[in-house]
This record gives C-alpha cells, sequence and structure tokens, in this order.
C-alpha cells in the first residue's frame, strides 16, 4: 500500500501500489496500458498533439508512442513503435534515429518536422485550471564526481571557435562555476 494525496483536493489515502504509474520527464509513463494511455489523452485537458511514451504491451522490452489526433471533429489516439536498435538507440522511421527518448521527443515536437505528426505537450493529467495542493517535494542529494580541486577557470572559459561540438559545461553550471571561482578567489585573498 502507497500513502497519495490528491491534487485537487489535498485528501490524503491509501491504495495498492499496483494502481499507480511512474512518470518521468512529464511524458515517460511506466506502468500503463495501451488502454489507460487512450484514457488519459481523451481527457478534456489534453488537446491534439499531446502526447506520452509508455512500455509497449505487444513488443515487450520497446516503448510505444501514443499520440491525440484531431480531425474533422473526430477525436482518436494513434500508437507508433518506438524500436530500438542493437546499439540501442531509437527510431520510429528507419531513416531517423536518436541515442534517447528524450532527442527522439525533442525531434517530433519541432514543426515541419517531415511527418504529419507533430508532438505539441505531454499528456495532461488535470486540468491547469484546477487549484492544485501544494505538497512539499523531497530533497533529494547527490554526489557529484567532479572534483572541483581539478577544474580551472580556463577550462570553464573555453569555447570551441570555428566547431559544431558542444561545450565542455552548460551555460548554467558555467555560471554557478564562475560565482564557486570567485567567492574561493576572495576568500583565498583574506588568508
Amino acid at each position: 500500500m502507497l500513502r497519495v494525496i490528491s491534487t485537487s483536493t489535498g485528501t490524503e489515502f491509501f491504495i495498492p501500489h499496483t494502481y499507480i504509474s511512474k512518470v518521468r520527464n512529464r511524458w515517460l509513463f511506466e506502468g500503463i496500458t495501451r488502454r489507460n494511455a487512450e484514457q488519459l489523452l481523451m481527457l478534456p485537458q489534453n488537446y491534439s498533439g499531446c502526447f506520452l511514451i509508455r512500455d509497449s504491451q505487444s513488443c515487450p522490452g520497446s516503448y510505444s508512442l501514443s499520440v491525440r489526433q484531431d480531425r474533422d471533429h473526430v477525436h482518436n489516439v494513434k500508437h507508433y513503435r518506438i524500436n530500438q536498435l542493437d546499439n540501442n538507440w531509437f527510431y520510429i522511421h528507419y531513416n531517423r534515429t536518436f541515442s534517447t527518448l528524450t532527442q527522439l521527443v525533442d525531434y517530433y515536437s519541432r514543426p515541419f518536422n517531415g511527418t504529419y505528426c507533430q508532438l505539441t505537450e505531454p499528456c495532461l493529467l488535470h486540468d491547469s485550471n484546477t487549484t492544485v495542493a501544494h505538497i512539499p517535494s523531497p530533497i533529494a542529494f547527490q554526489r557529484s564526481n567532479l572534483n572541483w580541486k581539478d577544474v580551472s577557470r580556463s577550462m570553464i572559459q573555453r569555447q570551441l571557435k570555428g566547431t559544431d561540438q558542444e561545450r565542455l559545461f552548460s551555460e548554467g553550471l558555467r555560471e554557478c562555476m564562475n560565482s564557486y571561482f570567485y567567492i574561493t578567489e576572495e576568500s583565498s585573498c583574506e588568508d
């Protein structure tokens, strides 16, 4: 049994753990069936292009992309198998492969992606007009593998000019580390 709290009423109660599914990245629904996906996507707050990715029932170990499509006042849900290559890359069509499901979602979310199906927004589980009870999120700690003593200021500020390579650090991390160096340099001057 799991303790759950209703997002709409704030009521707390217990349910069997088999009655829930995990949702990751707002669109990866683990443990739901094709029928459940259709029911969720047909909720009134969802519209054409709303989607979710779920475990495939017909091909265990694979995923399925479920997308709501509304055409001429007809509402339905289309399902696409997400295949996986031996190198663990994903694809719906052989001509386009992705190293992660996030890349697949990003590509099919772009306008004019070369298909007739554009993903607009992950499946909405409740109406955005409904007041949701605020439940504080648990605090998670994760030890960093980065050894700050091995990182130099020049490594952070370096930019790869004239190449298409990605930078070593993201802009957000770069700003955070610049602040760290600023603070540590000032504190080392006080000694």
